[in-house]
């Protein structure tokens, strides 16, 4: 049992070490193509679909298995728990900016509304495509595909470590115990739930 454990979780890792590979392959194929036609390179674009390319490549062609099992199913439940973590965080955040700003002493609500803002076009498409991206890497990819000799909590604390590790983003203007809070545990704990 111990050995086919270890065998499941190795060949998780080879999955996401592939996909890895494949998102890398994608980026730099999307990126040479825009500068070419653009003369820019829109980085938060590229990086979105070269995960979609990437996952539909390894589960479609590498693993033949079904596109939905990377969660592409929208139930009216997944719309509700989806707005209300969308919410949550929005709250979450909100709270810990004011406390950064009482402890900092200035308001830092308008440099974070430009850190959101500021790196690329806010259009219906990136605000639908990130977090859909996000929930079929880490809900749908990692937990349907990935480490499935361990329990449900166990590769849900998976995913949520990996969720994390996506969001460590230093924003300007905070200390560590904010960066720790909001960018590492918050993060963390919103991705396992």
């Amino acid at each position: 049992m111990l050995h086919m454990i270890k065998e499941n979780f190795i060949k998780s890792i080879g999955r996401l070490f592939r996909l890895l590979l494949l998102v890398l392959f994608f980026i730099f194929v999307l990126a040479a193509l825009l500068y070419f036609v653009t003369g820019k390179i829109y980085f938060n674009f590229v990086l979105l679909f070269s995960v979609l390319f990437a996952m539909a490549i390894s589960i479609s062609f590498l693993e033949h298995k079904d596109f939905f099992r990377v969660g592409l199913a929208f139930r009216a439940r997944d719309i509700v728990c989806g707005m209300i973590a969308f919410a949550g965080t929005a709250v979450f955040y909100a709270i810990f900016i004011v406390m950064e700003s009482f402890i900092n002493g200035k308001n830092l609500f308008p440099q974070y509304l430009d850190r959101i803002t500021g790196n690329f076009s806010r259009s219906f498409l990136s605000v639908l495509l990130i977090p859909l991206t996000e929930e079929m890497l880490h809900r749908g990819y990692i937990l349907g595909n990935c480490f499935q000799s361990l329990k449900c909590w166990q590769r849900s604390l998976l995913s949520a470590f990996i969720f994390s590790l996506t969001h460590w983003v230093y924003m300007p203007g905070t200390d560590i115990y904010y960066f720790l809070l909001v960018n590492v545990v918050s993060t963390f704990v919103l991705g396992f739930f």
